[in-house]
């Protein structure tokens, strides 16, 4: 029996649809649930999956078709031989074609065709939406080209673009940069297995279960961390064709202060002008001197996060994000990991009590964490890696399989021509002010290239202001000190503001509250009542100068204390917001209650 398959509604408003791309092709067996086709919407890219299962028989449709919600788009039958032509011939004369928006019919010989790159399919589709279009008043090209198309620059061109701005969007590599390809999304995902296998493994008897030779398959960890990365980086890509953003896939270096020459990557080689430019090129792995990473032995993140396999054991050599967030993955796979510090802590830019609580929880699952320890020497050359570390009791050498560096970033300056545009750097980044202005007035740089603040959200936080001074529409400045910072290692941490050393050093007169989340009833359940909420507040007037949390989900607890710090709010009123129980939101509110007179339970 045959099945017609229509464009469905995704959503109550919805009335039209575009394929963006056949995942099926005519003559497959598909069966329900699997996906046939990607959908695109006014609000985003919907994976559309069969109902049944049955043989792909004819698309009535192409790839790029607009068509109205219920118009037939494929048709399915149970059989492979079954006949079905004058089924096919009787929709196509009820005007399957006139109920389209924009394309023409398909038949069977093209309705299987794999969709474009997505670097062609964004440029040609934003090229044509804008030709023609430029600024009244302007020869260039464009109001504005961003430089990266990472979280700041992606962010940027598309706060430029709803603020009236013809836009462009260059980036040598990937749309979504580092952060959705290579570094914060997969990593959350792999993180999310390691977590699963954590309880699994060692706290099967707390929760009630056993099992019998599990096995663990990193390398489907890794390839459900690339489907969602890919989902989001198509995501960006929806984004600028929504926006009539026109996209090139391109090395952009700087001609002068309003033209960039740009090579795609076929080689080709082209010029582009633009009366605006943001610079958000990121920023490079620092390396150790000497020493090369070849995606074997010597690792960076990138490396780290695409591998299938993982060794036996491992050394990180730094303790920041990334370092502790790789060896809380690799640690639940069954690495020996070894993270090497040569600061007095890990996570050395928290809290001091942030660390020991950390290294603690480390300890107790078999992390190995050596602090005040240089690295001398890197030897790659024999079967494993031989690390020469030296500490205050002398020499030794390390031996893992693996070693990845982690010893943070360098700001993207070079061969983007700053030279010739006379843009001045400090420090290896480049400079701005409140505004993301260099000195060249035109020209703006946001993210890890100006080494304010290297974390995603900032960078996009930075492409807003950047977007809207350029418009000419109201904006705000930003107070790095007061950003959030998240790190996603087991036992989480999330900080704003300064640490407690800090307050000392500046000399403020300071109350400090903690409150453990061990008698958090949420956190009980959860059976995660490792941690503790620490607030440290201004004595008198309470102002909110730092909050340092490690537990449960404490990331996403944080913005009730960014929004209150950049509101003028002081710790009573968080004492005095109702929070709901039982939440792990409520150790917020008794580490506040802390601060201004008393804890309520403890």
């Amino acid at each position: 029996m045959a099945e017609i398959a229509r464009m469905p509604s995704l959503s109550p408003t919805m009335e039209e649809g575009k394929i963006e791309s056949w995942v099926k092709k005519v003559g497959d067996y598909v069966e329900s649930g699997e996906v046939i086709a990607n959908i695109e919407t006014d609000k985003a890219i919907v994976e559309y999956e069969a109902l049944d299962e049955g043989y792909l028989r004819h698309l009535f449709v192409n790839a790029g078709d607009t068509i109205k919600v219920g118009t037939p788009i494929a048709l399915f039958s149970e059989e492979a031989d079954e006949t079905v032509e004058d089924l096919i011939l009787e929709i196509k004369s009820e005007g399957t074609a006139s109920e389209k928006v924009s394309g023409t019919p398909s038949d069977e010989s093209t309705g299987g065709n794999a969709s474009k790159a997505p670097q062609e399919t964004f440029a040609s589709s934003a090229k044509k939406k804008n030709a023609g279009e430029k600024s009244a008043g302007s020869s260039r090209d464009y109001d504005l080209v961003v430089v990266g198309a990472g979280p700041g620059g992606y962010v940027a061109a598309i706060r430029s673009a709803q603020l009236g701005l013809k836009t462009a969007l260059v980036d040598k590599e990937w749309l979504g940069g580092v952060c959705l390809n290579v570094g914060c999304i997969p990593s959350k995902s792999l993180l999310k297995n390691a977590e699963i296998i954590h309880t699994i493994k060692e706290r099967g008897d707390e929760f009630g279960f056993s099992y019998k030779n599990l096995k663990v398959d990193y390398s489907v960890a890794v390839q459900r961390s690339r489907k969602i990365s890919e989902k989001l980086t198509n995501g960006i890509g929806f984004l600028t064709k929504k926006n009539n953003i026109s996209v090139h896939m391109a090395h952009a270096v700087l001609s002068n202060a309003n033209t960039l020459e740009l090579t795609d990557l076929g080689g080709k080689t082209y010029r582009i002008s633009s009366e605006n430019i943001i610079l958000a090129t990121g920023a490079s792995t620092r390396m150790i001197p000497g020493l090369v990473a070849d995606g074997k032995k010597v690792l960076t993140y990138r490396e780290a996060i695409l591998q299938k396999t993982l060794p036996k054991s491992a050394i990180i050599v730094g303790s920041g994000a990334i370092g502790v967030e790789f060896a809380t993955i690799w640690n639940a796979y069954g690495v020996d990991v070894t993270v090497v510090e040569m600061l007095p802590s890990i996570v050395p830019l928290e809290d001091q009590e942030i660390s020991e609580a950390l290294k603690k929880s480390f300890k107790k699952s078999g992390i190995k964490s050596l602090v005040n320890t240089r690295v001398e020497k890197i030897d790659s050359s024999g079967k494993s890696v031989e690390i020469t570390i030296s500490d205050g009791k002398g020499s030794r050498v390390l031996d893992a399989e693996q070693v990845l560096v982690a010893i943070g970033f360098v700001p993207n300056v070079q061969n983007i021509g700053l030279e010739a545009a006379g843009i001045h750097t400090e420090k290896g980044a480049v400079a701005v002010n409140d505004f993301m202005q260099t000195n060249i007035p035109n020209i703006y740089a946001i993210g890890d290239v100006t080494a304010k603040l290297m974390l995603a959200h900032v960078g996009s936080a930075m492409g807003i202001i950047a977007a809207e001074h350029i418009a000419n529409h109201p904006t705000a400045k930003l107070n790095y000190e007061m950003m959030p910072r998240a790190t996603y290692c087991h036992p989480q941490i999330a900080s704003m503001g300064l640490t407690e050393v800090q307050t000392k050093e500046r000399g403020y007169d300071v109350k400090i509250a903690k409150f453990p989340y061990a008698v958090n009833g949420k956190a009980m359940g959860l059976g995660e009542s490792e941690g503790f909420v620490k607030i440290i507040t201004e004595a008198k007037y309470g102002e909110i100068l730092g909050a340092h949390l490690i537990g449960p989900d404490v990331t996403e607890l944080l913005p009730e204390f960014t929004l209150a710090q950049a509101s003028e709010l002081s710790i009573d009123e968080i004492a005095r917001n109702v929070h709901a129980h039982p939440t792990l939101s409520e150790t917020i509110m008794e580490a506040a209650h802390g601060a201004t007179g008393g804890y309520i339970h403890i």
